[in-house]
C-alpha cells in the first residue's frame, strides 16, 4: 500500500476506520469465518472444521439473517459454512467445501467448475457463461491463455497454481459485482480465499531469511506472488466502489494474518493414512491446519470415547528403531483435539514404525512433507471499515472476530 499499489484498500483507510482485529488462530477458516458472521466463538455457532461447514450446523443467526429478517435480499457468494445454497436470499454461491456444487439461482452453478472444464464443448459454455455474468473479455482471454499454457508446457504445480488463483480470484470479483448490480441486494458478501492460498504456498519466496535454502532463481520468480494476490483482491474492491452507491457501508476483514512458518524446509505433516492405519476412518474426521491436525468425533453419541482411544492409539505409534513417539498431542479440548508430528526432517522418512498391535509401517505412509507450505496463520488480521456513522481516519487496534 505504501507503494501505492493498493489504491482502493488506501481510499477505504482514509475514508474510514481501519486497525487489526484478533483471531482464533487453531481453528479452520470454516470456522472462524462463521465467527465473524455471527459474532460467537466456534464452540457456540458449531462450525469447527472443513467436515460441518454447512448452514445446518451453525447454530447461531448470522449477520445475513439478522439483516435480512426474511425479505430475501440478501446475497453470499464463496463465503464459508452457506451451504446448502439459501433458496431465499437473492443469490447464494456456497464456498468451495460445499458437498454440492448447487448455487442460488441454479444458473450460477458454472462458478463451481472454474478452470475445470470437461471437455472442448464446456469450454464455448463456460466462456459465455462468464461473458453473460460480468466477467470482462480481458479476464476470461487470461483464463483460455492459461488453460492453453498448461496444455503445452505441462509446468510444476507451483508455476500454474498462482496464475489460477489470480485469474480465478479476478472473475470471481467481476462476477459479484455483476450480481450486486444486477439483483442490488440490501446486504452481500464475497470471500477471496486466494490470498490464504497463495501465502501458505509461496511464503518462503516472499521472505526467505526466515528459511534455510530457497534458490535465489525461485525468488525472483515467485517471490511477487502474495504481493499479486492483494493486488489482485484490491482491483476487485475497486471494481466493487464503483458499482455501490457513494453511501453504503463497505466492510474488508481477513479472519487471521499470516506470517512464515517453521524455519525447516520440509516439515512433516499428519496423513489422512493414519486413521485407516488405527482404525478410525469410520469414526473420526481429521482437518489439517498448518502443521498441526485437528480431530474429531463423526458421531456425537461416541464424541469423546471415540477421541480418547484416538488418543491412547496415537500415542503407541513410535519409531521401531528407539520407541520415540511419533506423535504428540498439543491440545485436548471436550468436542476435538490436536496433534502435531513429534520431530522435523531429522528423521528418515522411510524408517519403521510400529504399535502395540505389531502393523509394521514406512513412516512415510503416516506422514509427509509438505514443502509448498511455508506460511501459517497468526493471530491478527486486518478489518477496514467506511460508511455513514463509521468515523474517518479512527484507528482501533482490540477487535476481535467474536463478541
Amino acid at each position: 500500500m505504501a507503494a501505492g499499489k493498493l489504491p482502493n484498500i488506501d481510499r477505504l483507510i482514509n475514508d474510514g476506520a481501519f486497525g487489526r482485529i484478533k483471531s482464533l488462530i487453531r481453528y479452520p477458516s470454516p470456522a472462524l469465518w462463521t465467527s465473524i458472521s455471527t459474532g460467537k466463538i466456534p464452540e457456540k455457532h458449531g462450525v469447527t472444521d472443513l467436515y460441518n461447514a454447512t448452514r445446518h450446523n451453525n447454530r447461531c443467526s448470522t449477520v445475513f439473517e439478522i439483516l435480512d429478517q426474511g425479505r430475501g435480499d440478501v446475497g453470499y457468494f464463496r463465503w464459508f459454512a452457506t451451504w446448502p445454497a439459501d433458496k431465499g436470499a437473492k443469490f447464494s454461491v456456497p464456498s468451495a467445501v460445499a458437498r454440492t456444487p448447487e448455487t442460488h439461482p441454479a444458473n450460477l452453478g458454472f462458478l463451481n467448475h472454474l478452470l475445470h472444464p470437461s471437455g472442448p464443448r464446456s469450454y464455448l459454455i463456460g466462456g459465455w457463461q462468464y461473458l453473460h455474468h460480468g466477467a470482462r473479455l480481458k479476464t476470461l482471454t487470461r483464463a483460455i491463455t492459461e488453460i492453453i499454457y498448461e496444455i503445452v508446457v505441462n509446468p510444476e504445480q507451483r508455476d500454474w497454481h498462482y496464475r489460477r488463483r489470480l485469474i480465478e480470484a479476478a472473475i470471481y470479483g467481476e462476477v459479484f459485482n455483476y450480481l450486486i448490480r444486477d439483483y442490488k441486494p440490501q446486504f452481500s458478501a464475497i470471500l477471496f480465499f486466494h490470498t490464504d492460498d497463495l501465502s501458505h504456498r509461496y511464503w518462503k519466496f516472499r521472505e526467505p531469511q526466515y528459511f534455510k535454502v530457497v534458490p535465489e532463481g525461485e525468488i525472483k520468480k515467485y517471490g511477487k506472488v502474495i504481493e499479486k494476490a492483494y493486488i489482485e483482491t484490491d482491483k476487485a474492491i475497486g471494481g466493487l466502489l464503483k458499482s455501490i452507491p457513494e453511501d453504503a457501508t463497505v466492510i474488508v476483514i481477513s479472519d487471521h494474518g499470516q506470517q512464515a512458518g517453521p524455519s525447516w524446509d520440509a516439515p512433516y505433516r499428519i496423513s489422512h493414512n493414519l486413521l485407516r492405519y488405527l482404525s478410525f476412518e469410520d469414526r473420526v474426521y481429521m482437518t489439517n491446519i498448518g502443521y498441526s491436525t485437528s480431530y474429531r468425533s463423526q458421531s456425537g453419541r461416541d464424541n469423546r470415547q471415540a477421541l480418547n482411544e484416538l488418543c491412547v492409539s496415537s500415542e503407541r505409534v513410535k519409531l521401531k528403531q528407539n520407541g520415540r513417539s511419533v506423535f504428540k498431542i498439543i491440545l485436548d479440548e471436550p468436542e476435538d483435539i490436536t496433534a502435531e508430528v513429534n520431530f522435523g526432517p531429522e528423521i528418515d522418512i522411510n524408517e519403521i514404525v510400529t504399535c502395540t498391535a505389531g502393523n509394521d509401517t514406512r513412516l512415510g505412509d503416516l506422514v509427509f512433507f509438505d514443502g509448498q507450505l511455508s506460511g501459517i496463520h497468526s493471530e491478527w488480521g486486518i478489518l477496514i471499515m467506511k460508511g455513514p456513522g463509521i468515523p474517518q481516519g479512527y484507528r482501533f487496534d482490540d477487535a476481535t472476530i467474536w463478541i
